[in-house]
This record gives C-alpha cells, structure tokens and sequence, in this order.
C-alpha cells in the first residue's frame, strides 16, 4: 500500500514486517506466514537448496543493483557462505579476475573451488598484494564482512570509474571516515544492497539450472538436539552454512 510498494520496493516498505526478524519465524515447531510471500519449491530441488533460496535471493538484489561488465577485475573482502555465493555469482556474470581477501585460509581455499581466480590471506602484506595483481585498482569492490575496519580501507582498491558495493551489513551506529573529494575525483559509484527484492524465483532458476552450486557451503548438517551446538559455532565462525534437520 505505501509509496515503496507501489513502486516495486518492497524492502523499504514504510510498514516492512519480515517472517523470521519481525513475525516469528522458522525456529518455532510451527510458521504461518501471508499467501503472498510464499513460494512452492520445485521438486526437483533439494532441502539443502532450497535453504539457501532467501540468502540467494539477496545475492540477486544485489546483481540487479550492480553492474558487471564483460571482464572486470573484481576484489571481494570476505569468504563466507555469503562471500562465497558472490564468487560463483560474479563468475557467471563476466568477471574476468575475482580476487578474494579472507583471514581464514580453508574458506579460501573454498574459493578456489568456486571461481575465485586470486585468494589473499589478510594481513600486513595484504595491500602490496593486491596492488601486483591489479596496479591501478580494480573495477568492483565487494564488501563482504561488514566490518567497519575493512569497508573503510575498500575505496583504495577501486580504479577510477569504479563502482563499489556494500553488501556486508555492518552493526548500526558504526561508522567510516571516507574523503569525498577522492569519490568526487574518481568517478566512483558507491551502491547499497538491502536484503532482496522480487528475487527468490531469479534464484530458484539459479539452483535449478546449476548455475550456483552451494553443496560445498554446507560445513554441518545437524539433528535438532544439537541445534544449539551448532547455533553457537557458527557464531564463533567455526562453520559456514549449518542446517538443521529435524528427525
């Protein structure tokens, strides 16, 4: 009904309420949720794909937001389930060089496996890193990890003419110190990417179709007697995508 929804904004809607964050959601034993946010999941995915529909979905957003041109060299900060369903994305969207930075050197290695063409372990020598794989900057830098430490350093990697993307969602009230007269002299183009947006059919055909593979991403599948062991281990960052079945 509001000014948002009218004009195909669902995610800033003025009375935005979400299954799971504002209405509860599926940790309970039973979900209802609205006809009109629903989806029937073709049978021809599994229930491991089908998890990561919702998270897919905001990987669409974002590429709907963003623009990947035929061989751009691409630098993504974080090798999370996120960062790692970004790899994958941006390989089949034409990057010519995707360049992942990650502190842990198994989800790196991930990456590999997933298309990243360059992996970099964070670090003292991170900058002399990446200034020899691409010398005057890269096309598109991603942020993945939502760390204010890294999203600040991010625009010294961009090339002019660049466009960089916020995907990792940072603690609200944090902050960066970023100078205007270098996005001003650059060219730059700075893009946001909130949650999604009419795109979980986009990334159901995605799955279907084999385009994005997130068997890999799965560190633990899980009976529901361990759900708490496994909640609290991937908050430490000991896993990546943990599913929980129950039975």
């Amino acid at each position: 009904e509001c000014e948002f929804c009218r004009a195909l904004q669902p995610n800033h809607c003025l009375n935005w309420r979400g299954v799971g964050v504002t209405l509860p959601g599926g940790f309970a034993e039973f979900v209802a949720a609205p006809a009109r946010v629903t989806y029937k999941i073709p049978d021809s995915l599994s229930d491991a794909q089908a998890a990561f529909i919702e998270p897919l979905s905001c990987v669409v957003h974002a590429f709907n937001r963003l623009h990947v041109n035929p061989g751009d060299d691409v630098l993504l900060f974080g090798a999370g389930p996120m960062g790692l369903l970004l790899v994958q994305a941006l390989r089949h969207s034409g990057a010519a060089k995707v360049v992942v930075v990650d502190k842990q050197v198994h989800r790196l290695e991930l990456a590999k496996t997933m298309g990243a063409s360059h992996t970099i372990t964070a670090g003292a020598n991170s900058a002399d890193d990446l200034k020899a794989v691409a010398q005057h900057g890269f096309h598109i830098v991603v942020d993945a990890t939502g760390a204010s430490v890294v999203i600040e350093r991010a625009l010294d990697y961009l090339r002019p003419r660049g466009q960089y993307l916020q995907f990792g969602v940072a603690p609200i009230g944090k902050s960066v110190a970023w100078e205007p007269y270098r996005i001003f002299k650059n060219d730059w183009t700075i893009i946001g990417s909130f949650a999604l947006s009419f795109t979980f059919q986009p990334a159901m055909a995605w799955l279907q179709n084999g385009v994005i593979d997130v068997a890999p991403l799965v560190s633990d599948t899980l009976p529901l007697s361990a759900f708490a062991t496994g909640f609290h281990q991937f908050a430490e960052g000991k896993t990546l995508k943990v599913h929980v079945r129950p039975g």
